[in-house]
């Protein structure tokens, strides 16, 4: 018997490299442009406690939502709140977009404002835009971080922040979301 292998001078042939893993693709809706470079986070959302089926299922910016934030507004939603069932798909996006704190910061007080029979909001979605303006002062939607300058402040914007002060701001139509929230 001779052994199956190849002779000493033979070239040596690499083994085939695995095939690289397919990107994932952005759910219907959302921008694949938008999508790249952002982490979707369905399974950490998941295993954090969000109802993901429910919750993917309000924007197609859903999964994008880091899980702290998108956990407080299922909270909200459990408690009565029905936030989460009126934000648009534009509100979603700047959520993607923000970092877990200030999203977290937003959500508190747009959540407060909403059941604050003084606070009067109408269009729900105004005042979110609202409170993220001031909470992230010079955040456009949809901007690389180093486009985020506000066009013809210079780059200035106020740095301070209160919620009170948000609530007078805008009074358009009541929201413009998706109705139905968690189940």
């Amino acid at each position: 018997l001779t052994p199956l292998l190849p002779p000493r001078n033979a070239l040596q042939m690499p083994a085939p490299a695995a095939a690289a893993a397919p990107a994932a693709v952005p759910p219907s809706g959302v921008p694949p442009e938008w999508a790249a470079g952002r982490k979707q986070y369905g399974l950490e959302q998941g295993q954090l406690g969000v109802r993901t089926s429910e919750f993917h299922g309000l924007s197609p910016f859903a999964s994008f939502v880091h899980p702290s934030p998108a956990l407080k507004l299922q909270q909200l939603w459990d408690d009565g709140n029905e936030l989460v069932s009126m934000l648009d798909d534009k509100v979603w996006q700047v959520l993607a977009e923000l970092p877990a704190p200030e999203a977290l910061a937003v959500i508190d007080d747009a959540g407060q404002a909403l059941l604050n029979p003084h606070a009067q909001i109408r269009n729900i979605n105004a005042y979110f835009m609202s409170v993220v303006r001031k909470v992230v002062p010079g955040m456009l939607p949809g901007l690389p971080q180093g486009q985020q300058a506000l066009p013809g402040r210079g780059g200035y914007a106020s740095s301070s922040y209160d919620r009170h002060e948000a609530s007078d701001e805008y009074s358009g139509g009541r929201g413009g979301g998706v109705r139905g929230g968690f189940r």
